[in-house]
C-alpha cells in the first residue's frame, strides 16, 4: 500500500511538472508574439513604435479576466483558457446586490482547476461602475469582454433600466473596461461583439425577416447593434490613448447558436469562416 501511494504521488508530481512546462512554453510564445508585434512598427499615433530588447516578463500569477462569466460565451472562454493552463479571474455582476454567489458549474470547475494547479477565481464587478473594475484588473495581462445587456433576464429585471440598457452595458460599459485596462497596463483587450454592428438597421431587418430568428419584432435589435458599435469605437479610442501598451481584438460573431461549452471545441476548423471587418451576410448566418 505504501508503494502504491508513493507511486501515485510521483505520478501526480510528474503531471504537475508537465503542466508547468506547458504553461511556461505558452507564456514564452505569448511574449514572443508580443515582441514581434511591438517591433513590427506602424504609423505614428496608432500604436507605439517602442521596442523591447527582451520579451516583457510576466509573472506566473498574471491572470486573464473574463467579464460576463455567467453567460454561455463567458463560460466557454473560461474553460478554453483553463485548458491552455492560464490563470483566470471570472467576473460578473452580483445577481443579488450585496450577495456573492457562483454558479454550480463554476464551483465544480474551480475544484478541477485547483487539482491541476491552475488558479481560478470568481469576483464581482460591474462594467457600469468603473471603480469596481480596479480590483480585478490589477495584475491582469488580458481582459475578455463577453458582456451584453440582458434586460429580459431575472437579474436584469431586478435592476434599474438605466443600469442594464444596451447603452449602459455594451456602449459605455465597454468604454469603461477599455479605459481601466489602459490604466492598469493590461496588454490585451478582446471584445466579443456581433456581426452587423456597422449596419445595424439592415442587419436587424435581415435577421428578422429572412434569418434564423423568424420574428419581425427582432428588427428592434438594431439598437443593441448600434450601441455595440459605439462601444467598439470607444474601446478603440481608449486603447490608442495608451500608445500601444494596451492592444485590442474585436471578434464579431455571426451566430453563436446553441453550441454548448462541452461541444464548442469539437467544431471542425474547416467549418469556421473568418473574415476581416464586418462583411458577413447576416441574413444567411
Amino acid at each position: 500500500m505504501k508503494f502504491a501511494a508513493e507511486e501515485a504521488a510521483a505520478a501526480e508530481e510528474l503531471s504537475r511538472q508537465a503542466l508547468e512546462r506547458a504553461r511556461v512554453e505558452a507564456q514564452r510564445l505569448f511574449n514572443e508574439q508580443d515582441l514581434k508585434r511591438r517591433r513590427r512598427g506602424t504609423p505614428e499615433g496608432v500604436v507605439t513604435t517602442k521596442t523591447y530588447p527582451e520579451p516583457p516578463l510576466r509573472c506566473a500569477l498574471c491572470h486573464v479576466v473574463v467579464i460576463g462569466a455567467r453567460g454561455r460565451t463567458g463560460r466557454a472562454v473560461i474553460e478554453k483558457l483553463l485548458s491552455l493552463g492560464e490563470s483566470v479571474m471570472a467576473v460578473a455582476r452580483a445577481e443579488i446586490p450585496g450577495v456573492v454567489s457562483v454558479p454550480r458549474w463554476f464551483a465544480e470547475l474551480m475544484a478541477k482547476a485547483r487539482f491541476r494547479g491552475i488558479n481560478l477565481e470568481w469576483d464581482v464587478a460591474d462594467v457600469t461602475d468603473p471603480d469596481s473594475l480596479d480590483r480585478v484588473f490589477a495584475g491582469a495581462k488580458a481582459v475578455v469582454f463577453a458582456v451584453t445587456a440582458t434586460p429580459s433576464s431575472d437579474a436584469g429585471q431586478a435592476r434599474q433600466v438605466k443600469d442594464n440598457s444596451a447603452e449602459a452595458v455594451d456602449n459605455l460599459g465597454l468604454g469603461n473596461v477599455a479605459r481601466k485596462a489602459g490604466e492598469h497596463a493590461v496588454e490585451r483587450l478582446i471584445v466579443i461583439s456581433q456581426a452587423g454592428v456597422t449596419r445595424p438597421v439592415v442587419s436587424s431587418l435581415s435577421k428578422a425577416l429572412w434569418g434564423t430568428w423568424g420574428d419581425v419584432g427582432k428588427a428592434m435589435h438594431w439598437n443593441l447593434l448600434k450601441h455595440k458599435r459605439l462601444g467598439e469605437l470607444a474601446a478603440i479610442r481608449e486603447c490608442r490613448e495608451t500608445r500601444g501598451e494596451t492592444t485590442y481584438t474585436i471578434v464579431r460573431a455571426t451566430n453563436l447558436g446553441n453550441s454548448t461549452y462541452e461541444g464548442s471545441w469539437g467544431v471542425a476548423p474547416e467549418s469556421i469562416k473568418t473574415l476581416v471587418g464586418d462583411n458577413v451576410d447576416v441574413s444567411a448566418a
